[in-house]
């Protein structure tokens, strides 16, 4: 299997700037501040939605800013399904058997349009009572859309995923509770950022002709031209993938013989393809 190392464009690049789209989570504005965690296992990096469920959006930024989840642990997982954390109980290592108890029954639940997809952050409640969500929050490792309608969801992973991937995995009791201390060290607010420039977005068709692209492998070069006035769409993804930088450390992960070599499935690419840049990966 050939690996593909950076992907070098040549000629000029214009740049056009568009709001990412937003992911199938939701199509509702962030807050103008996000939340950072600094965990044992690295940052995640949340945003809020303030439009989705307003009184746990303004708990959870209070409780924040007051430092409230400093010190905290991500006390349970499911392998690739859920991380859970934010019980003040966590913060005391004799209160382990107890951890998943604390901080719960304070907001009534609130009717959120936000789906459980990857990277959403939803309250965690007491069994049976849909009224009793608190400080208490868990992270969907991947989709699970059976808990829409269940939970109140209220935000996402913007960046971090690989971390919250990584918790998911770490071990764990018969209880799900997580034997190794991932201690949630710091939460604080920073301003959103402005959204990412994406490139050839609108770039005429005339000028996308004057492209040229250089793919560097373990085994040499692979020079591009582009046909664009054929297919410009296909030409301008490849070129914003390529610019974008989301080619660097794919496979060439099929060939056939004196026929065909096949290429850019994100699945291949080491490290995987940043939180920032799933959105341009989206049809």
């Amino acid at each position: 299997m050939l690996s593909q190392k950076p992907l070098a464009l040549i000629g000029a690049i214009v740049l056009s700037a568009v709001t990412t789209v937003g992911y199938a989570a939701d199509e509702l504005p962030p807050a103008e501040k996000q939340v950072v965690f600094e965990t044992s296992f690295g940052e995640i990096v949340l945003e809020v939605f303030p439009q989705a469920a307003p009184a746990h959006v303004e708990k959870f930024l209070e409780r924040v800013k007051s430092g409230f989840y400093d010190g905290t642990t991500f006390h349970r997982a499911i392998p690739f399904g859920i991380i859970q954390g934010g019980d003040p109980l966590s913060k005391d290592r004799e209160k382990r058997p107890y951890y998943g108890t604390g901080g719960l029954g304070e907001l009534k639940k609130e009717t959120s349009p936000i789906s459980h997809r990857r990277g959403t952050l939803s309250a965690v409640l007491l069994p049976g009572n849909p009224d009793s969500a608190g400080s208490q929050f868990f992270i969907c490792v991947t989709d699970q859309v059976q808990l829409d309608g269940q939970y109140t969801a209220y935000g996402r992973v913007v960046d971090g995923s690989a971390v919250v991937e990584r918790i998911s995995q770490a071990p764990a009791d018969a209880m799900q509770l997580i034997t190794e201390r991932i201690e949630l060290k710091r939460a604080y607010l920073r301003d959103r950022p402005p959204p990412e420039v994406i490139p050839f977005v609108d770039t005429p068709v005339a000028e996308l002709e004057n492209y040229r692209a250089v793919i560097h492998t373990s085994l040499g070069d692979i020079r591009l031209g582009f046909y664009p006035q054929d297919a410009p769409e296909h030409v301008r993804q490849f070129l914003r993938f390529a610019k974008l930088g989301l080619y660097d450390g794919t496979a060439f992960h099929r060939v056939v013989p004196d026929f065909v070599l096949q290429g850019g499935l994100m699945d291949t690419r080491k490290p995987p393809v940043p939180d920032k840049y799933q959105p341009v990966l989206k049809p």
